[in-house]
């Protein structure tokens, strides 16, 4: 709820108070502080993880949360409401919270009757949306071929990152055999080039189209995803993974300021926090389907794998059984069953991150098809 309320206002406090030749280094700005913190994260919480407990992860946040309060009453100004205020679509929000949790919950548990019934509501609200006088999702923005190829582009994207990103720290540490603070600082160079890059990003939108880099950037992060599922077993971090995860970073610095700045200058001021809103939660479920999706293909590709690798070696069925209990842990065994298992979860994760690879290609196939294709209007001839 939080979270919810938070980054789509940040970004409409960006969108009223700078100008708009301002907007996109503005906006840099804003992507290059979110990464940074983002960068400091997985180290951080890694480190507690490993060193003290789990539950310093969480307490961290209170004096961070401290620190907004102070920053908010010293330097934010107060901004009056643009204009007119609406009541809230508890029709919508209840339809919503049905329809994704019913489609989420139809993968993660294979019911598809929660699917089925996600489905349904998802369509009801659509419909429910599209007469609805005050909607929590105005389908008008949609209108807009930049807002609509943004929004598809984040699906893509950011479901490609959220659903390679919730496995890879599995193989860093169960599989390669890496602390909780190493693979947390695996990820770093990623987050750096994107801190360091999202203002110089911001600023290119001066010199090139959004499109141009709206469709290079997500390319450029294919080709990451596609390196890291080549990985393998045991190989170096300097060969296997960080190549793949700076051309990565170089993909994503390219694409979260310009993709931000679209979203943004693609609809009025008035309505900059709803597209915002919309873009953020675009984020949000696409990496919820991927997770749930990318893990039934990855359980499914690891299982037959692994029944294959075990009758190749010899494993007697006692042990098979001791595996079958806790699979991901035979990762840490000794002799051929701790080999088959790295395997069988390496050749699933490939196959995971050639989706992402594929997502990501999506997004910029969808900038290139979309993006720019409004015409400015020309004056009438006197």
């Amino acid at each position: 709820m939080g979270g919810a309320l938070l980054v789509p206002t940040s970004l409409a406090l960006l969108s009223v108070s700078s100008s708009p030749n301002k907007l996109g280094r503005a906006i840099g700005i804003w992507s290059g502080a979110t990464s940074i913190a983002s960068a400091a994260g997985p180290v951080l919480g890694g480190y507690l993880a490993q060193h003290a407990s789990w539950r310093w992860v969480f307490f961290l946040n209170v004096p961070l949360a401290g620190a907004v309060l102070f920053i908010l009453a010293w330097r934010v100004p107060v901004i009056a409401a643009i204009g007119d205020r609406h009541p809230v679509d508890w029709k919508g929000a209840s339809l919503t919270m049905i329809g994704l949790g019913g489609v989420v919950f139809g993968f993660l548990q294979s019911s598809l009757a929660a699917g089925l019934v996600g489905c349904v509501a998802l369509t009801v609200f659509v419909l429910v949306e599209w007469k609805e006088t005050s909607p929590m999702l105005p389908l008008s923005l949609f209108k807009s071929l930049d807002f609509t190829g943004a929004c598809l582009l984040t699906f893509f994207l950011y479901g490609a990152l959220g659903g390679a990103f919730y496995f890879l720290p599995l193989d860093l540490v169960q599989v390669q055999g890496y602390s909780e603070t190493g693979a947390g600082l695996a990820l770093l160079p990623l987050i750096l080039l994107v801190a360091g890059l999202s203002t110089s990003a911001g600023r290119l939108l001066n010199r090139f189209s959004a499109k141009l880099l709206l469709a290079v950037g997500p390319m450029l992060s294919a080709v990451g995803f596609a390196y890291l599922g080549f990985s393998g077993v045991g190989g170096s971090y300097w060969s296997s993974y960080f190549p793949a995860i700076t051309v990565l970073g170089l993909g994503m610095a390219l694409t979260v300021a310009p993709l931000t700045t679209t979203v943004m200058s693609s609809v009025g001021k008035d309505r900059s926090g709803i597209a915002s809103g919309v873009n953020n939660a675009v984020a949000r479920v696409a990496g919820l389907l991927t997770v749930a999706i990318f893990g039934l293909v990855l359980a499914a590709v690891f299982n037959t794998l692994l029944d294959h690798q075990l009758d190749a070696a010899g494993v007697p069925q006692t042990e098979r059984s001791q595996i079958d209990r806790s699979k991901l842990a035979g990762a840490g065994l000794k002799g051929p069953e701790g080999v088959a298992v790295k395997a069988s979860f390496a050749g699933g994760l490939q196959i995971v991150m050639l989706l992402a690879s594929g997502l990501s290609a999506l997004g910029a196939a969808s900038s290139l098809l979309l993006l720019g294709r409004r015409k400015e209007k020309r004056p009438s001839q006197p």
